[in-house]
């Protein structure tokens, strides 16, 4: 009766276009843009906005020292919770408690301030107990710094099973 949520490609659509001095705080803010259902298969594609006022944000593959060990939670620096409707009440799912490391991009020069999006593919499957009809994700992003953003939470969508 347990259920499965695996988090998949994380991808940086946008960093960067024109540098314009921008000016945000040193803790990250992100934001749900959309949550849509990939039809015909177990998956959802959230595009997630992002700023960050030093750029201190993702991790390279040689972070692996604390912090950034993998017995430590900030291995990943994005979190994800599930959460589905039953009888009209949110449930969060508690055996999902995902995460996943995004790609460093730190801006080279003197100006670090950075927004942008991420697309998260997110893949659910349900064992032994039937899919819900309606879901919903939280998001948080830590910084190298250990900020941690607000938490971002999905629109509810109806899964079409």
């Amino acid at each position: 009766m347990k259920r499965i949520v695996t988090v998949c490609a994380l991808g940086i659509l946008s960093v960067m276009g024109c540098r314009k001095i921008k000016n945000y705080p040193e803790v990250p803010h992100i934001e749900v843009l959309s949550l849509e259902e990939i039809p015909g298969t177990p998956q959802v594609k959230a595009i997630l906005s992002f700023t960050d006022g030093d750029g201190d944000l993702g991790l390279d593959d040689a972070d692996t020292l604390p912090p950034f060990d993998t017995l430590s939670k900030f291995y990943n620096n994005l979190f994800v919770e599930y959460f589905d409707q039953k009888n009209g009440v949110w449930i969060k799912d508690t055996v999902f408690t995902g995460g996943f490391r995004t790609t460093k991009i730190t801006p080279a020069g003197k100006i670090k301030a950075i927004d942008g999006e991420f697309e998260v593919m997110l893949f659910f499957k349900q064992e032994a107990v039937p899919t819900p009809d309606t879901i919903k994700y939280s998001f948080q992003l830590y910084d190298r710094a250990l900020n941690a953003s607000n938490k971002a939470e999905s629109k509810a969508i109806v899964v079409n099973r």
